[in-house]
């Protein structure tokens, strides 16, 4: 008996997707220049300006080396790389992000399926933080102590507060506990103490993106920090209109 060669679902249903893709692929090659550089700009002016509501700063795009015109008509990039030196996390302003996302996809439900992040905070951010919990007390001098996993804030007048936080990860956000608070040298009252550690424990918002942060260090110049997300959805606007690929420019 002569047996029939097994085919895979899995693999009926491939090939055609993938020679629709090289056909895709070797469509682009024909087209203009200038019709790839409109797809680039396009595809990454939208994504930074999705982006930029969740973080409060428009970043800089990386689409990759696949063509942004065969993105456009697939209607997804694998991976696009986003930076900013002035990122808003939660209550964190001015931080240094780097993002990742996975499996973008266009069209009218604009989506993702994970992204990952590696954030800088400097010290200055971190006393923004401490300034909106305390608003009478100006920065003086704020420096790190890597080794005992603390943050220094010399406050007020000739840094006459001496204020220790010690950050941590709780409830999927990054708080500051006071470890210790002191005025001219001696311990502050404790109802002074117990205050502002109620407003430093005041809830963040959510982070963008469904970002959760999975380490924390402390470092000679601020904070150091790794997220991770699963799958989210990205503002319509803009990235549906994105998913329909420009046309190429004519002559005269």
């Amino acid at each position: 008996m002569t047996r029939r060669p097994t085919t895979h679902p899995m693999t009926r249903r491939a090939m055609p997707r993938r020679r629709l893709l090289l056909g895709l692929a070797a469509l682009t090659l024909l087209l203009p220049a200038g019709a790839e550089l409109t797809a680039r700009h396009l595809v990454a002016d939208r994504i930074a300006r999705a982006v930029a509501d969740r973080f409060g700063a428009t970043p800089d795009v990386s689409l990759g080396g696949r063509p942004a015109l065969l993105d456009l008509l697939d209607h997804r990039l694998p991976g696009v790389d986003l930076t900013t030196a002035d990122a808003r996390l939660g209550r964190i302003p001015h931080a240094v992000l780097r993002l990742h996302l996975d499996g973008v996809r266009l069209g009218p439900a604009p989506s993702l399926t994970g992204s990952r992040a590696e954030v800088d905070v400097p010290t200055a951010s971190i006393a923004a933080v401490v300034a909106d919990a305390a608003p009478a007390l100006t920065l003086d001098e704020a420096r790190t102590d890597p080794a005992a996993g603390t943050l220094v804030l010399d406050l007020g007048p000739g840094g006459m507060v001496e204020l220790t936080l010690r950050p941590s990860i709780a409830d999927s956000r990054v708080t500051f506990s006071v470890v210790s608070l002191y005025a001219l040298g001696r311990p502050a009252p404790p109802e002074q103490t117990a205050a502002l550690t109620s407003r430093l424990a005041t809830p963040a918002p959510a982070y963008p993106l469904a970002l959760t942060p999975t380490s924390l260090t402390v470092t000679t110049t601020g904070l150091h920090l790794t997220l991770t997300g699963g799958p989210t959805d990205l503002p319509r606007a803009g990235l549906a209109s994105a998913a329909h690929p420009p046309s190429p420019p004519t002559d005269g």
